[in-house]
């Protein structure tokens, strides 16, 4: 998923959805550990790349061109990853010969920090290897649709699309299990295991089944909530923390449906969520504020006292509180950079 996509028709409660996956994103990374930070890491990923397959237009990726397609997600995803990669680089380089930073290792080896850069891995700015690794499946979906429009029955088109993904995930699984192999360029390896819940994303959006979902009575609708939320809750708790960057989910089975239960829950809430008209304009920032969230939270783990020993205990109320504010720091900084360097944060400079 574009996490700038601007479709003739937004739907407005995925930017809702994509805004509650941010949240979990930036508290996970703020926390670190504890209950609360193993829950949200159960569903935070999966679900952006759950809406991605919600949202592909598959008429998008018959009509466009290949190279147009590569062109437009190398603009929104590649450029802002470079741009952020050289600047927090740089910040990190600056800021470690004053404050003793974890991050302050990288710079032993410097060919190795230019290596990591280009296999899609920031060591200054750990989040951004998200955007490697989406333009991956971007590609990979591209492709995988592409193969299965031509077989022109749904059912076999979905079911085709389903073998794929999974059969897909289970050789790489098994290969990382006898080779130990945990990183491949650009994230390679996550992009293929996250295609499953790309591609029921997908089947959800083709059949209407989200619609159904959205349109069920109230009560019912808490119901379907608590249910999905809860097992997801459990059994994420069950499996132990997942590490995307790392490639480790304990129990892969588990992992997924975990993930899947949260992700349907929680994309209930964002629909209900949309007539709140600030949630869907600030989920369509997204991108800034996972290229940007971790210097704040740098600063309330390091820099600020109260907050750092607060959040080494860790203390929920104040890791809410720090990932309010980080947000809001980013929202200040993506206003800013979207007059003076548009290309930064995947947008285009509007023409006057």
């Amino acid at each position: 998923m574009n996490l700038n996509n601007n479709a003739k028709k937004r739907e407005t409660w995925v930017d809702v959805a994509k805004l509650i996956g941010i949240i979990a994103i930036v508290y996970g990374h703020t926390i670190q550990i504890g209950i609360t930070c193993q829950y949200v890491y159960s569903f935070h990923v999966p679900l952006f790349f759950f809406l991605q397959g919600v949202v592909f237009s598959i008429s998008c990726s018959e009509t466009k061109s290949f190279s147009k397609y590569l062109k437009h997600k190398a603009y929104t995803l590649l450029l802002p990853y470079l741009c952020f990669s050289a600047v927090s680089t740089l910040i990190i380089f600056i800021v470690s010969r004053f404050i003793s930073i974890p991050q302050t290792d990288i710079f032993s080896s410097i060919p190795h920090v230019i290596l990591s850069l280009i296999f899609g891995k920031c060591e200054a700015n750990d989040p951004l290897w998200f955007l490697p690794c989406l333009f991956v499946q971007s590609i990979l979906v591209y492709g995988l649709i592409k193969c299965c429009s031509r077989c022109k029955n749904r059912v076999c088109k979905i079911s085709l699309l389903l073998i794929v993904a999974i059969l897909s995930s289970i050789i790489l699984y098994i290969t990382e299990e006898f080779t130990n192999i945990k990183f491949l360029p650009w994230k390679i390896d996550a992009a293929i295991h996250m295609i499953p819940f790309f591609v029921v994303g997908y089947i959800f959006k083709e059949y209407g089944l989200l619609r159904k979902l959205f349109d069920a009575r109230i009560w019912i609708k808490i119901i379907i909530i608590v249910v999905f939320i809860g097992s997801g809750a459990i059994l994420g708790l069950l499996n132990g923390k997942s590490n995307y960057l790392g490639n480790y989910y304990d129990n892969v089975f588990l992992m997924y449906v975990s993930a899947l239960l949260s992700c349907l829950g929680y994309c209930i809430i964002a629909f209900d969520l949309t007539t709140v008209s600030i949630l869907p304009a600030m989920g369509q920032k997204t991108l800034s504020i996972l290229l940007m969230h971790k210097f704040p939270i740098v600063v309330f783990q390091y820099v600020i006292t109260p907050t750092k020993i607060l959040l080494n205990e860790p203390n929920i109320l104040v890791g809410l509180i720090v990932t309010i504010v980080s947000i809001g720091a980013c929202l200040v900084a993506n206003w800013i950079l979207e007059r003076i360097a548009p290309f930064s944060v995947g947008k285009r400079l509007k023409k006057i």
